[in-house]
This record gives C-alpha cells, structure tokens and sequence, in this order.
C-alpha cells in the first residue's frame, strides 16, 4: 500500500465515529470510545464498526453486533465483588474491562470500493439503519430471540461467563457448577482480588443451593 493511500486510510479511519455522531440522533443510539450501544427492553445492544484490509490491495468495511442481556454484567459485578460497578453510567457495558462480551448477531463486512469519505457515510449510515432495523425486528421478542441466538453459537467471545450468568439468573445452581467442573478453562477468564469467576460462581453456587 503506498503513502497517499495509507494517508487516505487513516482519515477514513479516524471518520468513522464522526460519521456516526453526525447521523446517531434519530435513531437514539449513544456511544463511547468507539461503541455504539442501545438499550431495548432488557437488553443491551452493542455495535462497533472498523475498517481491516486483508493485504496491501483489499481493505473492507466491518460491522458487527452483539448483545446481553442487562442483568448478566448486574449478576457478574456481584459474583465478582464489583457492586459499584452498577452505579456507573450505562456505557460501562460497552466499554468497561470488567464487563462481559454479547453473543454476536451481527458479523459482516463489505468491501471497499472506493476510498472516498462520500463512500464510507454510505456505509455507516447503512449500519446504524441495520441495527434499528434489527431492533424493529425484535422489538417485545427479545428474550426468546436472544436465547434462539445463543443457542446457535458454540463458542464466541466470554462464552463460559455468559452461559454461567444465564444459568446463575436462572437459579440453575447445579447446572452452574456442573458446567465449571466440565469446562477446559482455568478460571472462566476473569480474576478480581485474586479470585476467579470460576471459585467465585462456586461459592456463590453454595451460598444459593
């Protein structure tokens, strides 16, 4: 990739946000630090949107969603011992580092035909508009099209944290602990004071059973 286009990326690049806070308000999105985030009925959708190039010739336009349930960070940041958590504006679930991932729901990518700032308001406009639209679209059906999406992932991003908080919401004790004893991972991939998820789902299990 030579100069004029590297220089070209990186202010494509650096407009993508802009974008987006010039065209966010009808739609009643927010966003922080680089997240667009809604919340709907009990749910908390996510999206993010970047430009990734494959190779010096090629680069494409991304667009990926996710969601979670509101009460899986609640639950976490109690298991965790982070109550204050919930007490902090809404954008944490977007941005904290103690804040769990969503099931994706939306993972695609366009390519990019032209380097054009003209192109890419095209194309973010088109992605705040798919994420209204899926949000039509599943509008007082949240839950049971949540937990269909789940279902049709095997692993994702913080898989073995969410499902704990999905069985944990659902009084599932057993199935929690059963879950941790069989999983291939250590720890649940957090650590807080020196404790895991993992030993503190545990405890919490006990507490509860």
């Amino acid at each position: 990739m030579n100069r004029e286009k590297q220089k070209k990326l990186k202010e494509l690049k650096n407009s993508i946000m802009k974008i987006v806070k010039a065209n966010i308000k009808p739609y009643g999105f927010r966003t922080k630090d680089g997240f667009i985030w809604h919340v709907q009925n009990g749910f908390f959708f996510t999206m993010t949107l970047f430009i990734s190039c494959p190779d010096d010739e090629n680069c494409n336009f991304y667009i990926n969603v996710s969601v979670k349930p509101m009460y899986a960070d609640n639950l976490f940041w109690d298991i965790m011992d982070m109550r204050p958590n919930k007490d902090e504006p809404l954008s944490l679930r977007a941005v904290g580092a103690f804040a769990l991932s969503g099931v994706p729901v939306i993972d695609k990518h366009v390519k990019m035909e032209k380097f054009e700032i003209s192109a890419l308001e095209e194309l973010v406009k088109d992605s705040l508009k798919t994420l209204s639209d899926l949000l039509q679209q599943v509008k007082d059906n949240e839950e049971d099209w949540f937990y269909a999406e789940e279902k049709k992932h095997f692993r994702y991003y913080q898989d073995d944290a969410l499902r704990l908080m999905m069985l944990l919401h659902f009084e599932k004790y057993t199935e929690a602990m059963d879950y941790i004893r069989n999983s291939d991972n250590d720890s649940g991939g957090f650590v807080n004071a020196g404790k895991s998820l993992y030993e503190n789902v545990n405890r919490y299990c006990r507490q509860k059973s």
